[in-house]
């Protein structure tokens, strides 16, 4: 898969999107247009997450720029489930850059694999804002690729848009297919 070259002004309509998740019960919804002139090019999201993960653990940290624009390194570690697929470990590699205090501008990429060792890898771009209590709320789109022929080959070209919750030691994160 090649990764998609991303305008800043592409980026904020997928993150503007992806904070207005379907809440109806339609198998999937249209939730923004990106052109208000033309009716097909709405974002249509799946109505429930295809993978979910209830915890998250920070394996690593490293600072990469102090000076200007603040940036960190992190590794992460995420036991999640998928939907037709069952329990999968998530390795992720972020680089975060603040943009301010509480913004956050995300770049990262990871190997989604299942216990009997299929993988799937991922490039994904996210914001996360930092709420009053200090928790941190990520909202992205994940671009997924696999030449797996068993559980995972539903994932080669799939496009997620997720949010995940930091709060503390605790990472939550769902997921849903960009259709």
């Amino acid at each position: 898969m090649l990764p998609l070259p991303l305008t800043n002004e592409a980026i904020e309509k997928v993150f503007a999107a992806s904070t207005m998740l379907p809440s109806t019960t339609q198998a999937t919804t249209p939730i923004n247009s990106i052109d208000a002139e033309t009716k097909n090019n709405s974002l249509v999201v799946a109505q429930t997450p295809f993978y979910q993960a209830e915890f998250g653990k920070l394996i690593g940290q490293t600072v990469l720029n102090t000076g200007g624009v603040p940036q960190i390194q992190e590794s992460i570690i995420e036991n999640g489930t998928m939907n037709g697929v069952g329990n999968v470990t998530n390795l992720e590699t972020w680089v975060d850059t603040f943009k301010s205090p509480a913004i956050a501008y995300g770049v990262g990429q990871g190997i989604l694999t299942t216990k009997d060792k299929q993988r799937a890898t991922w490039i994904a771009h996210d914001i996360g804002r930092t709420n009053n209590n200090g928790a941190i709320t990520y909202h992205g789109v994940m671009f997924f690729s696999s030449n797996s022929t068993g559980k995972l080959a539903f994932l080669n070209n799939l496009e997620g848009l997720y949010i995940t919750e930091v709060n503390g030691s605790k990472q939550t994160t769902k997921m849903w297919e960009w259709k």
